[in-house]
């Protein structure tokens, strides 16, 4: 055995970036190998919906999918009558009896 001590080499730059690149390139070409070349398909447009009314009764059937029936005020609605028979307020204005001070 030798009584000399032992020092730890350090790496070069060189080294350091030798292995930087190796890194660098080693993950380009995982993309490129592993990537879909298939060109970017728009979905097919679906049809658009029709409206058919249905008969006597079709009026009825709108007015029951109406959104606003429930949430605005509406002659049918649940509180159609208090919302839209407003009852008449009598306003008095106020009768000022103090004389204007300058």
């Amino acid at each position: 055995m030798s009584s000399a001590p032992t020092q730890k080499e350090t790496w070069s730059g060189k080294r350091w970036w030798a292995i930087v690149l190796v890194i660098l390139v080693a993950q380009l070409a995982l993309v490129v190998w592993l990537g879909d070349y298939e060109p970017v398909r728009s979905a097919p447009a679906d049809p658009a919906p029709l409206l058919k009314l249905s008969g006597n009764n079709a009026k009825e059937m709108l007015a029951l999918a109406d959104p606003t029936l429930f949430a605005l005020p509406h002659r049918e609605g649940f509180s159609g009558p208090a919302w839209l028979s407003v009852p008449s307020q009598e306003i008095q204005p106020f009768a000022w009896t103090e004389p204007p001070r300058f």
